[in-house]
C-alpha cells in the first residue's frame, strides 16, 4: 500500500478496496466502505441454512479493526490497545484473549457488554501493535528495546501457534514496515516491502510468491473458507501459494477475473475511471492498474484546495507581523 499508515493498510487488507489519498487524514478511525468483504461474509455464512453460522469471527487487539466492524455484532471484537505509549500492556492482554480462544474459553466482551458470545471464534484476527509503538519511540535499527520486543513477540507467538488446531491455516504479516529511525507513512520501499508467511492444509510448502499487493490478502477468506468472492475486492488471489491441480488453478483464476470484470463494469456504470475492453472471456491481468485504482480526480482537487487554503491562511498570519514577513513567502 502506498499509504503506509495503519488504518489505510488495515482497511486494504480487510476489504480489498484501495484507500484514497485523502483517507490518510483519517488514520485512526477508518470507515468501512460498506461493500461485502471476506470477514463480513464469514460472520454470516450459513451454508446449510439451519440458523447456525459456519464461522465465528473474533478480532483481538488494535481498535482500527474494531472501527471497521463496529456495526457487526456477529464479530467478537476485544480491544486491547492503549495508544502509542503502550509497548506491552495491550499485547499482553491480546495474547491472554487469543490463548483463551484457542483453548476453548470465551472471555467476557470488553466492547459489547450487552452481547454474550457463547463459543470461541474459529476465525481469528490478532493485531499486535506494541512493536510499532516501540519502533516509534526507540527506532528499529540497532535499538535494544526493539530487539527485545521482537524476541518477546516471537516467544508469545510460538506458544500460540502450538495451540492452533492442525486443520487451521495461519497467516502472519504486517500492516507496514519501519525506517531505521522508526517512522512510516511515506511510500519508501523499506516501509512498503513487508513479509508474509502462511502455512496449513492445502498451502504449498517452500513457495515464495512475489509481487503481492496488500489488498490481495482480502481474497484469502474467500479462498480458504469457501466463501463467495466479493467483486468489490481489488485484489488477485495468490494461487501459487496453494496446492492446486491445473484445473483448480484455472477455475480459481477465472473466478477472480470475473470479479475484476464485474467491478470494472460497475465503475463504468457509476461514472468512475474504468478500463476499456475487459471481458470475462479474455483474462488480462496486465491491464489492471495497481495503486491508481480508486484515486478519483475529486480526491486530487480536494487535496490541492486544502493545501492552498492552508498556505493562504499561513501567509496572511505571518504577513501581519513585521519580523515574520520574510518567512511568509
Amino acid at each position: 500500500n502506498p499509504l503506509t499508515m495503519t488504518a489505510s493498510c488495515v482497511k486494504e487488507m480487510a476489504t480489498g478496496i484501495p484507500s484514497r489519498p485523502n483517507e490518510g487524514l483519517n488514520n485512526f478511525h477508518p470507515d468501512h466502505p460498506g461493500t461485502e468483504d471476506g470477514w463480513t461474509l464469514a460472520s454470516e455464512a450459513d451454508a446449510e441454512q439451519d440458523g447456525v453460522y459456519d464461522y465465528r469471527v473474533g478480532i483481538v487487539g488494535d481498535y482500527v479493526w474494531g472501527d471497521l466492524y463496529a456495526d457487526n455484532e456477529k464479530i467478537n471484537f476485544m480491544r486491547h490497545r492503549y495508544g502509542h505509549a503502550d509497548y506491552y500492556r495491550g499485547d499482553e492482554e491480546s495474547f491472554v484473549t487469543l490463548n483463551a480462544w484457542l483453548d476453548g474459553d470465551v472471555p467476557k466482551s470488553n466492547t459489547r457488554p450487552g452481547t454474550v458470545y457463547e463459543e470461541p471464534p474459529n476465525v481469528i484476527i490478532a493485531h499486535l501493535s506494541g512493536l510499532d509503538s516501540v519502533g516509534h519511540r526507540y527506532g528499529s535499527y540497532g535499538a535494544v528495546e526493539y530487539e527485545d520486543k521482537l524476541k518477546w513477540l516471537d516467544d508469545k507467538m510460538d506458544y500460540a501457534f502450538e495451540m492452533v488446531p492442525d486443520d487451521w491455516i495461519v497467516i502472519v504479516t504486517s500492516d507496514h514496515g519501519l525506517t531505521d529511525s522508526g517512522q512510516h507513512g511515506s511510500d519508501e520501499p523499506i516501509i512498503r516491502e513487508t513479509a508474509g508467511f502462511m502455512w496449513g492444509p492445502n498451502v504449498a510448502e517452500g513457495v515464495v510468491v512475489e509481487g503481492m499487493d496488500q489488498r490481495d490478502l482480502a481474497t484469502l477468506p474467500s479462498m480458504i473458507l469457501g466463501l463467495p468472492f466479493p467483486h468489490a475486492i481489488v485484489g488477485k488471489i495468490p494461487l501459487d501459494a496453494f496446492d492446486l491441480t491445473e484445473e483448480q488453478y484455472r477455475a480459481y483464476e477465472q473466478w477472480n477475473w470475473n470479479a475484476a470484470v464485474e467491478r470494472n463494469d460497475w465503475m463504468e456504470d457509476n461514472g468512475h475511471p474504468y478500463i476499456e475492453g475487459l471481458t470475462k472471456e479474455n483474462i488480462q491481468w496486465n491491464k489492471l492498474r495497481g495503486d491508481d485504482i480508486g484515486t478519483r480526480d475529486l480526491d486530487v482537487i480536494m487535496s490541492a484546495v486544502a493545501v492552498s487554503i492552508f498556505c493562504i491562511m499561513l501567509y496572511r498570519i505571518l504577513s501581519k507581523h513585521e519580523k515574520y514577513k520574510k518567512y511568509a513567502i
